[in-house]
């Protein structure tokens, strides 16, 4: 182009084309374009199994969430995955973002929200970032960014319905980022279905009966039928009604221990300010003692200094007497 602008001078001349965007700059620019529903209108189980299961699932990594810094347990929240430049351009520039509502997830390393309407992985990481200048005043080094993500699909009937719906939600969750997948079928019987992350994409584990979370520290099993979680040492966790049952008993004891606690301390206190105060009287009666003892030997003192001075008045009396009388 920049020839044939030299050989005619006179062809009308085209403005430079514009840099093209950053990371950063193309991520704002998707999200300021996006919009972040909180739903996708589909319903979080169809029969009462399929509930079931989500629900003992949720409570089980709510408990494992306790022993972990920040992260977040959700059921049916919705993923948005933003494209970065390459992927918004290999699909013909037709989509930002993806999106997708997994049953259960646990996601560590990221701020704990109170309220949290969506994910998306990339907000999540801008989050990180701007703490780390905020805290350091430096850009955020990427090996500081430890986002974890297990994740747990329960098969519904509709799952089923649609032949390529298992595979477009293993692509999705392998381009999320996603370190753990587990699928949970439901038909014929409850079976299972592992997932990992290798070399960047998530690859199925074969010949296991039972699957180990190394995220979430549980491990998933079917015994007689039905869905079996147990920790690292072999207890089973309860259903999630028993688990409320001991969460409760557990917070009572807690609350009782604390009060018998605060009833010792409180007692030692006591004790502690008697015995400073038997102390204190202690060292005024002594106190008191030594002043009276003082007292008594200066009175002693004085009363010897008397009697010496009556003494010497006497003998100078018995001396002018003898005088007078020679």
């Amino acid at each position: 182009m920049y020839v044939q602008l030299a050989l005619f001078p006179d062809y009308p001349s085209l403005p430079p084309p514009p840099p093209p965007l950053t990371e950063q700059e193309w991520y704002e620019s998707a999200w300021a374009r996006l919009n972040y529903p909180e739903e996708d209108d589909i319903p979080m189980c169809q029969n009462t199994q399929q509930g079931e299961i989500i629900v003992y699932v949720k409570t089980v990594l709510d408990t494992c969430l306790a022993r972990l810094k920040n992260g977040l347990v959700a059921a049916d929240l919705m993923i948005y995955r933003t494209l970065s430049t390459e992927e918004h351009i290999a699909r013909g520039r037709k989509i930002d973002q993806e999106s997708l509502a997994p049953d259960v997830m646990l996601v560590t390393g990221v701020a704990t929200v109170e309220k949290r309407g969506s994910y998306d992985r990339s907000k999540e990481e801008e989050k990180l970032r701007k703490k780390w200048r905020a805290e350091n005043g430096t850009q955020m080094p990427q090996s500081e960014i430890d986002i974890r993500m297990f994740v747990v699909e329960v098969m519904s009937p509709s799952n089923y319905a649609d032949k390529r719906d298992i595979y477009k939600r293993l692509c999705f969750y392998s381009r999320e980022g996603v370190d753990e997948y587990l699928v949970i079928h439901t038909k014929p019987n409850l079976w299972l279905d592992m997932y990992t992350k290798t070399n960047g994409t998530l690859a199925r584990m074969f010949n296991s009966d039972t699957h180990e979370s190394a995220l979430a520290k549980v491990s998933f099993g079917i015994e007689q039928g039905e869905l079996v979680l147990r920790t690292q040492t072999g207890d089973v966790f309860e259903h999630y009604e028993d688990e409320r049952e001991m969460r409760i008993s557990a917070q009572s004891l807690v609350k009782s221990t604390a009060e018998a606690l605060e009833k010792e301390r409180e007692a030692k206190e006591k004790a502690e300010r008697n015995t400073f105060a038997e102390r204190k009287a202690k060292e005024k009666a002594e106190w008191t003692l030594l002043l009276e003892r003082q007292e008594e030997a200066n009175t002693l003192a004085e009363a010897e200094a008397k009697y010496k001075a009556m003494q010497e008045k006497f003998y100078e009396l018995q001396q002018l007497i003898a005088l007078q009388n020679s």
